[in-house]
């Protein structure tokens, strides 16, 4: 018998007004899969349907011209006597409850950008309750009472802001939703329209204003179109893992949140079902029990069982970029008798702050009690995490979850050292609790870093022009991914050779580094480099040489604009046409080609019938 939960039923409602909508995954054998970028509203990827959600949080300001309260600067209008309160009076999912004397709230829509640009068109701004606001970037047309539609001409250089300058006391603005212009197909929700004649076949242009279409679709028809190919959603950070400051349930944003820019677990899933993709959650590093438990909970009940959820804790817990490199030794290492004496003796020893970075993001030797107790915290909380996601699955935890623990490529015996041993107090190994060990086998790191990396300084012929900086990152470049890649099925194949091998990030890693972040020939060469046709070459042979060494590859990521700080999309927005996007080709012609090898990975038509004909 089906069980309608709390998307799903949305979406059956659709279902019975719509017609059933194409599912965004059409390939069952593919071996890819992708991260997500990060929900922001600066973002060259639009994911959802209302704007709203991927607005930015308000940010105080007032009526004489402080744009930013918290930020002052110089700007007397900021400064006193001019009052600039900084805190917002918002209700539980983040809407303004209210507004102080003389203050103003400014809502980011979208920062200008020519690159991820906003459709031009007539926008539509409903909302429950009353108050006052205006427009930066866009033009009001009508306004009625819950709506209001603006017209937006372009957002290539201006930022789309709303101003809150009067909230009603009672009945305060809320429930906002910003919809686009157009719709989707009735027949396709990943066919984007603005009349009928857009769609193909028996099919109508239902418009995002139409009674529960905008609901209904809830992503945007070319975001779900753009990930149809993969097989394994990443959502690290959607889920702004990275030095996450997440501890309770209460702390998570839900379905019905202002804005998501940490997406609530309930759309995670949502994604995957529609996506008829499997999901991989990263479990904040500080995450209660109580957290972990509700995230475990709330993908039982709401994602599609006939797809797996793969589990792993926190991400990149080596790297001292992210705080949860020293926060996990910190919270463990007085916990172990062995090690508790050092734990001060860290990055900055004496001060009386255990487990602290050096200059050069280090805990220390690998010898150090930080070192260790990270080793040992990341591992035994690890297998916490995986029993408690077990007990909440129960007697399906098998064959719905993948646990995952994932280190460094460069260091695959890292790797080796959180598995091997024993959870503290317990008779059995982190690999025995573990289904897959995950890597970063990344092309290019060694490019534009300073001192021993290969720079315009010490490596000028490689940097003559893009064909030889092609010839070098085809030849030594891939080498040593290659190398990534072989140490760590090594690793595997002669310690856990019971363990799957898969990357939970990859691609190509042209980004300068430290001082060479901005130096004009890195970035003039990088993006040359991508952009190049070569590129879809090269990235078919790594992706050949992965095929050799592990199971699936997850890229890092989908859609992003390139930038002196990397070049991580496959596409560079989310409307680029796919022909001029050369690794973005490389990846669906690797899929094609190459149909997922490892045993049990084949996703059948039965499978997706199983969504197409109903809810489990």
């Amino acid at each position: 018998m089906p069980v309608f939960r709390p998307f799903q039923s949305l979406l059956a409602i659709a279902l019975l007004l719509c017609g059933a909508p194409a599912l965004a995954g059409t390939n069952p054998t593919a071996p890819l899969g992708t991260n997500l970028t990060e929900v922001v509203d600066f973002s060259d990827e639009f994911p959802f349907v209302d704007l709203m959600k991927s607005s930015r949080d308000l940010i105080p300001g007032n009526a004489t011209g402080c744009f930013d309260c918290r930020s002052p600067g110089t700007n007397p209008n900021c400064l006193a006597p001019n009052a600039c309160p900084v805190n917002l009076n918002l209700d539980a999912n983040g809407f303004l409850s209210g507004l102080q004397p003389n203050q103003v709230a400014r809502l980011v829509l979208h920062a200008g950008s020519s690159v991820g640009e906003l459709p031009a068109g007539s926008y539509t701004m409903r909302f429950d309750g009353a108050g006052s606001f205006n427009f930066t970037g866009a033009n009001v047309t009508s306004s009625t009472a819950g709506q209001t539609v603006f017209n937006v001409t372009s957002s290539a250089s201006n930022n789309i802001i709303i101003n809150f300058s009067a909230i009603t006391a009672g009945n305060p603005l809320r429930n906002i939703k910003i919809l686009p212009p157009g719709g989707r197909c009735s027949n396709d929700d990943k066919r984007a329209c603005d009349t009928s004649a857009n769609c193909i076949g028996p099919s109508i242009c239902e418009l995002y204003t139409d009674p529960g279409i905008a609901d209904a679709q809830l992503f945007q028809p070319q975001f779900l179109k753009n990930i149809e190919g993969f097989r394994l959603l990443r959502f690290m950070d959607w889920m702004r893992t990275n030095s996450s400051p997440m501890v309770n349930v209460a702390d998570y944003p839900t379905a019905a949140s202002a804005n998501w820019r940490r997406v609530p677990i309930s759309v995670l899933a949502e994604l995957g079902n529609r996506s008829a993709s499997d999901i991989w959650v990263t479990i904040p590093h500080r995450a209660s029990d109580a957290l972990v438990d509700n995230i475990a909970t709330t993908l039982r009940d709401s994602f599609r069982a006939d797809r797996k959820i793969y589990v792993e804790f926190s991400n990149e817990n080596w790297n001292g970029l992210f705080n949860q490199n020293r926060e996990i030794p910190r919270q463990f290492c007085p916990n172990f008798p062995d090690l508790a004496a050092g734990c001060e003796n860290d990055g900055i020893p004496g001060n009386g702050i255990a487990c602290e970075l050096n200059s050069n993001f280090s805990l220390g030797a690998a010898s150090s009690a930080c070192f260790q107790a990270l080793v040992r915290g990341w591992g035994d909380r690890s297998v916490q995490i995986f029993d408690r996601f077990d007990a909440v699955f129960g007697a399906s935890a098998r064959q719905r979850l993948i646990r995952v623990i994932a280190a460094q490529a460069a260091n695959a015996d890292l790797g080796r050292q959180v598995m091997v041993r024993n959870a503290t107090g317990q008779n059995f190994t982190i690999a025995s609790k573990t289904d897959v060990y995950a890597s970063a086998p990344y092309i290019g790191t060694e490019y534009c870093s300073p001192t021993t990396g290969i720079n315009p300084d010490n490596s000028a012929a490689v940097y003559a022009n893009v064909d030889a900086f092609l010839d070098h990152f085809s030849n030594q470049g891939m080498a040593r991914a290659l190398g990534f890649m072989t140490s760590s099925r090594a690793m595997l194949t002669n310690n856990f050779p019971q363990l799957r091998h898969v990357s939970y990030e990859g691609g190509q890693h042209l980004a300068g580094i430290g001082g060479l972040t901005l130096n004009a020939t890195c970035n003039s060469i990088f993006d040359a480099a991508n952009r190049n046709p070569r590129m879809r070459t090269i990235y078919e042979t790594y992706l050949a040489n992965w095929k050799q060494n592990g199971d699936e590859f997850v890229h890092f990521y989908n859609v992003g604009r390139y930038s002196a700080f990397g070049r991580w999309g496959a596409l560079e927005a989310q409307n680029q046409d796919p022909l001029t996007a050369p690794k973005f080709q490389a990846m669906l012609n690797h899929s094609t080609a190459n149909p997922c090898h490892w045993q049990g990975c084949t996703q059948s038509e039965s499978d997706l019938n199983i969504f197409r004909n109903g809810f489990e």
